[in-house]
């Protein structure tokens, strides 16, 4: 927990959320708009959300209206552009990614995230976040892992002032389980496996308190962190 700070260093930041619907992007904007330090989040979308309390199940329904703005993107015209379209009303100063698919692609584990980091720096993010996975390396013969290991290099290649990265393992979903690897779950010992919450517990308290640099997040470190953070 080196890596963070016991009092929060920047409070107050405008947040921006690539992969908002998944099972990480969903808890991550709950987290933040139920905590204070965050002023306002910006959830990327390929459709309208009608009802954000369904959507995002631990939200505060009472913060919705004031913090939490759904934008609507054309992630092709985005990627091409290499600029948000339609653009974000506001810049935002601290980004999320949990963009993903199951089974993995190269366009929504890498190219789409990209064209989302490459954005946001340009809208002036110095801060990202990004949800990643144990053992991601460039040149795995795994190819899921390869693809996650070039998104990070790609991530780093954009030079945030702070870029946080968490490696997790077998997570636990809830009703976004994935049928039929992650339901080995119930038959692991429960220190194998990762609550989404508990990522995302990690990723805000990251954005309020880490410090400058580039550092990854093991599974059993955001355990740890999220369990102190409660």
């Amino acid at each position: 927990m080196e890596n963070l700070d016991e009092n929060v260093r920047e409070p107050g930041f405008v947040a921006l959320v690539g992969g908002a619907t998944g099972a990480c992007g969903r808890a991550i904007i709950a987290d933040l708009v139920n905590n204070p330090g965050c002023k306002k989040v910006f959830a990327l979308t390929r459709s309208e959300i009608a009802d954000p309390v369904s959507t995002f199940p631990t939200i505060d329904s009472d913060k919705i209206s004031s913090k939490l703005v759904v934008h609507k993107l054309d992630w092709a015209k985005t990627n091409e552009a290499k600029d948000f379209v339609p653009p974000l009303p506001e810049k935002p100063s601290v980004g999320f990614c949990a963009m993903g698919s199951a089974p993995y692609t190269e366009e929504s584990d890498f190219t789409m995230p990209v064209a989302f980091a490459t954005a946001a720096r340009k809208n002036g993010v110095d801060s990202m976040f990004l949800v990643s996975s144990m053992g991601a390396k460039t040149g795995s013969w795994f190819g899921y892992i390869d693809t996650l290991g070039r998104r990070e290099d790609a991530f780093k290649a954009l030079g945030f002032r702070r870029l946080g990265i968490y490696r997790p393992g077998m997570m636990d979903r809830h009703e976004k389980q994935r049928f039929p690897k992650e339901y080995f779950k119930y038959l692991m010992p429960s220190c194998y496996v990762i609550d989404t919450h508990d990522i995302s517990k990690t990723m805000v308290e990251s954005a309020l308190r880490m410090k400058e640099g580039t550092f990854s997040f093991s599974h059993d470190e955001m355990k740890k962190i999220a369990a102190k953070f409660k």
